[in-house]
């Protein structure tokens, strides 16, 4: 914002404060600090709160808040006085934590762990759990020396500097590692707080077991995990556990590749378990790469996806998570628990999320059974469902045309979860008709029988669920199988729970798992779940309390 804003905030007003401006100026200043400072704009945020504490210089909280904004700007110099004056004014936890940080930052070892034993001092009126291991460390180091956070003697002057408040720091032929013991436990390095612009990168970590100490170890036994954090530990963007079997060579090496859209200043830190002994190098190389190397499905040039290229951020995050990239010629694919699946739409990856991550779609039943998928859209949960063994049968109905040739798409992928799914290009409701709707295929996830008010006019057939459940519970029966409804209809979740009471229907049903939306009605889902309670159902409502308008909920039948 340009200075004149900042200005034309004190024009015009009548009641003044003590230093003669506005105090609903003040509150402006502070609210656009505020504002700046979660929209990340730190230049922003240090111009406001600057201007706010020249009025109201004894707001303890907001010179905490300049602290941080100059910390982030780099300047810790002006982050650690700010939160120094913040501690004079209100001797407080947050003040003194962040000032160690910065100290240790700086390598003021000893004036960190200072701070960070008043902040402990000041338990009484500090949330502790803002501390971080490492914080602990410095704080129960003694006052009088600046040896290492592990309390050891530091390495010589010309020596690099070492951040760790774990095991002990050796020179050895040359090269620096800090050396840990079975049995101990702790942040062995942390650091070096290197601020890299946005871009690709791959940072390697050389670390072993002591070659005599090998045999001892099985090879499942985790021995530590590798991390890369910013905001001074406080935000973790890609996290490895290590088994023993990795560490058992000499020139034992791993490289975490990772990727940031903005300029960080990051920790590329080894978290020792205890498990085994560790000799891990302190230097940990990290190197820019070149997009179209780094990406498994950019080493040919032949291979091209505009909606790849688009989103490369989105799948480069699924790649940091283990999932497969797939080149195709026609698209580009995914493979995760061992489905493989086309990504074409930006929704895709919320479908990705709540169906292969989140697991909203995961149980365990005593018998095995039938599960009608209402709502299939692109059928990645119908093959979530077709990879679980006690699943036998998956009723997939999808009443729009794009997302269900998608799901045929998906499911002639992998032929052998394709026998077990009965696709079906209709809905279901509370009777059959057909409609005729507009639609708009970059919106599948949110699309109603109702279709949007812009985008193609498309058929589609809704049938009555009481008549198609008279087709598949006599199946369902004969082969002893359990009935599991899930349902994401975008609203019509409503109509179909009504219809199946009304028909006598639902005690027929084991399990459900509903997704509810309050587009198009004036019920919640509390209607759903007093029906379901009345048929003998308990139920799980898992609605977000700050989104009433939508939410999951689970019922189970136990009589």
């Amino acid at each position: 914002m340009a200075e004149l804003g900042i200005r034309g905030l004190f024009a015009g007003n009548k009641k003044t404060g003590a230093n003669g401006f506005s105090r609903r100026a003040c509150f402006k200043l502070r609210q656009g600090g505020d504002r700046a400072r979660d929209r990340r704009d730190w230049q922003q945020a240090r111009a406001y709160y600057s201007r706010y504490l020249a009025l109201m210089p004894e707001d303890a909280a907001i010179w905490v808040q300049y602290g941080h904004a100059c910390k982030e700007l780099g300047d810790l110099d002006a982050a650690a006085a700010a939160y120094r004056r913040s501690a004079e004014i209100v001797p407080g936890g947050d003040a003194y934590v962040s000032l160690g940080r910065v100290l240790r930052s700086q390598g003021a070892l000893a004036a960190a762990g200072e701070a960070f034993r008043k902040a402990l001092e000041l338990e009484a009126g500090f949330d502790i759990a803002a501390m971080t291991g490492d914080d602990r460390a410095a704080a129960a180091r003694g006052p009088e020396t600046e040896a290492e956070p592990n309390g050891h003697e530091a390495p010589p002057a010309a020596g690099p500097t070492i951040h760790s408040s774990a095991g002990t720091i050796k020179s050895i032929d040359g090269k620096y590692y800090v050396c840990t013991l079975k049995g101990e436990a702790g942040c062995a390095l942390f650091g070096p707080y290197w601020e890299l612009d946005p871009g690709y990168y791959s940072v390697t970590y050389k670390l072993s077991i002591p070659r005599d100490d090998r045999p001892s170890y099985a090879d499942h036994a985790i021995c530590c995990y590798l991390d890369i954090a910013a905001d001074y530990g406080n935000r973790i963007l890609l996290r490895k556990p290590v088994p023993a079997s990795s560490l058992k060579s000499d020139d034992a090496a791993i490289a975490l590749e990772f990727m940031i859209d903005e300029p960080l200043t990051l920790e590329f830190r080894v978290h020792a378990t205890g498990a085994a002994p560790l000799l891990i190098e302190a230097d940990r190389p990290v190197t820019r790469k070149h997009r179209y190397k780094f990406s498994p499905i950019l080493q040919s040039d032949s291979v091209e996806d505009v909606f790849f290229s688009a989103h490369f951020g989105r799948f480069l995050h699924l790649f940091n998570r283990g999932i497969k990239i797939l080149p195709s010629p026609y698209g580009t694919m995914i493979e995760i628990s061992q489905i493989k699946i086309y990504i074409k739409n930006i929704e895709d990856f919320q479908l990705i999320d709540e169906v292969f991550f989140r697991n909203i779609y995961n149980f365990v039943p005593q018998r095995d059974v039938c599960v009608l998928d209402i709502g299939m859209n692109v059928g990645f949960a119908s093959l979530y469902f077709a990879t679980m063994d006690y699943v036998k049968t998956v009723y997939s109905f999808e009443p729009f045309r794009a997302p269900f040739e998608r799901a045929l798409e998906n499911f002639d992928l992998n032929p052998g979860l394709r026998a077990k799914i009965k696709p079906c290009p209709y809905g279901l409701g509370d009777g059959t008709r057909s409609l005729s709707v507009r639609y708009d295929a970059s919106q599948t996830i949110g699309t109603s029988i109702r279709g949007h008010r812009a985008g193609e006019e498309t058929p589609i057939l809704i049938r009555d669920i009481a008549e198609v459940m008279t087709e598949v519970i006599p199946e369902a029966r004969s082969k002893n199988l359990d009935l599991v409804v899930k349902m994401d209809c975008e609203g019509s979740e409503f109509a179909i729970c009504e219809r199946l009471d009304e028909a006598g229907l639902l005690n027929q049903i084991r399990v459900f798992m509903i997704e509810w939306h309050k587009w198009w009605s004036e019920k919640t889902q509390h209607d759903i779940i007093s029906r379901l309670i009345r048929c003998g159902f308990d139920a799980l409502d898992h609605t977000n309390p700050e989104n009433p308008h939508a939410g999951m909920l689970y019922a189970i039948r136990t009589g």
